[in-house]
C-alpha cells in the first residue's frame, strides 16, 4: 500500500512504505528557508512554518513496514495566503521578518517584509518592473535578482531602494552574498557577475557554465565578515558543480556530471548535494573533486533540497510532493 500525508493540519509526517518517506503539502511548495529549529515551506500563493526540532526516524527505515513513520514536529506553526501574489522566493534573515518575493498579480514583481509577531507586512513593493525570481538578505539589505537580468537592493529595515545593476543579458537565477564586501548573481546564460553589496560596483564576472546557473551557495563554514577566505560553490544545467575563490578571482576545480543540475545545497566547507534532472542526488566533495555516492528519490524530479542533519536531506518536486533521503556520506580522509 502506498502512503502519503496532507500536512495542513496534521503536522509533517512521512510515509514509510514503498513511498519510502514521503509526504505532500497542500499547496505546490518549491523551496524553503531555516527560521531557527522551524523551517518554511512556500509556493504558490502560501507559505507555511513548521517546526523540524529533533528530527528522528521511527522504527527501522529499511523494514518496509507501513505502520513505521518519520515525523518531526507539531503540525504547521504558521500559515501566509497572499492571493495577488505567486511567491517564488523567501528567507527569513532575523527572528522577526520574513522577506517575500514574487509575482504581483502576474505582471509586475513584489517584495515585502512580512512581521511574523504581528502577522502582516512592514512594507511592500507590489510594482517593481520585473518578476523576482532570486533573493539573498542580510541584516541590512535585501538584494533581489528579476527575470529581466536586474539586481536591485533594498533596505532591509523599511524597504528603501539602494541601487540597481543591469549587468545580465537574461534572467537573473541566483544570488547569494559572499561577504560584507562581496556578493554574486548567476544568469540564464551561465554567467556570474561580482558586485559589492553596498553600492552594487562590479567586481569582476565568470563565463565558464554553458548553461543557466541552478545556484550559487556561499560555503558552510567560512569566515562571512571577509573577502579574503570566502568560497563559492556554482552548479548549472551543463551538469558541472564549480568551487570558486571569488575574492582571487578563480576557479579552484569542478566535477562534471552526465545529466543536467536542477537544485544545490552545502552540507560544509568542502561538501555539497546537488540533484540532477533524473532526480538523483549526488553527493560531491569538492576538495578532492569526486562523486562521493549517488542516491535516487522515489519522486519525479528536484527543485530543492536542504539538509535535516548530517545525512538526511529533503527534496522538493515543485508540486507540494517532498521526501526525506538519506545520503551515504562516509568520513573524509586527508588522501
Amino acid at each position: 500500500m502506498s502512503l502519503a500525508f496532507v500536512l495542513a493540519t496534521t503536522g509533517l509526517i512521512f510515509a514509510q512504505a514503498e513511498d519510502r518517506r514521503r509526504a505532500t503539502l497542500d499547496f505546490p511548495a518549491i523551496g524553503t528557508t531555516a527560521s531557527e529549529s522551524s523551517r518554511w515551506f512556500y509556493g504558490g500563493h502560501t507559505a507555511e512554518r513548521f517546526d523540524l526540532q529533533h528530527p528522528h526516524f521511527v522504527g527501522d527505515e529499511h523494514a518496509g513496514d507501513a505502520s513505521k513513520i518519520f515525523g518531526f514536529g507539531s503540525p504547521a506553526l504558521q500559515r501566509v495566503e497572499l492571493p495577488d501574489t505567486v511567491i517564488t522566493q523567501l528567507t527569513h534573515p532575523n527572528p522577526t521578518a520574513l522577506v517575500i518575493a514574487g509575482t504581483y498579480e502576474s505582471a509586475a514583481g513584489m517584495l515585502g517584509s512580512y512581521d511574523v509577531s504581528t502577522r502582516s507586512f512592514a512594507w511592500r513593493h507590489n510594482d517593481l518592473p520585473h518578476p523576482i525570481t532570486s533573493m539573498t538578505a542580510t541584516d541590512n539589505l535585501v538584494i533581489v535578482g528579476d527575470d529581466a537580468g536586474e539586481v536591485r537592493a533594498f533596505g532591509a529595515a523599511n524597504g528603501a531602494p539602494q541601487w540597481v545593476r543591469n549587468s545580465h543579458a537574461k534572467m537573473v537565477t541566483s544570488v547569494v552574498n559572499i561577504s560584507d564586501v562581496m556578493g554574486a548573481s548567476g544568469d540564464w546564460t551561465g554567467k556570474i557577475e561580482l558586485w559589492n553589496p553596498k553600492d552594487g560596483a562590479p567586481i569582476s564576472s565568470f563565463q565558464q557554465h554553458r548553461d543557466r546557473i541552478v545556484g550559487l551557495v556561499k560555503m558552510i563554514g567560512e569566515d562571512s565578515t571577509t573577502s579574503t577566505i570566502a568560497s563559492m560553490a556554482s552548479a548549472s544545467r551543463d551538469g558541472t558543480v564549480r568551487l570558486w575563490y571569488p575574492a582571487q578571482r578563480r576557479l579552484v576545480r569542478f566535477v562534471q556530471l552526465e545529466k543536467p543540475i536542477t537544485a544545490i545545497t552545502g552540507l560544509s566547507s568542502s561538501r555539497v548535494v546537488v540533484a540532477t534532472n533524473d532526480a538523483v542526488l549526488h553527493l560531491i566533495d569538492l576538495t578532492h573533486a569526486k562523486v562521493v555516492s549517488s542516491t535516487q528519490c522515489t519522486i519525479d524530479f528536484v527543485t530543492h533540497i536542504f539538509q535535516v542533519d548530517d545525512s538526511l536531506l529533503m527534496a522538493l518536486q515543485g508540486n507540494g510532493e517532498v521526501e526525506l533521503v538519506r545520503v551515504v556520506q562516509p568520513v573524509a580522509t586527508n588522501e
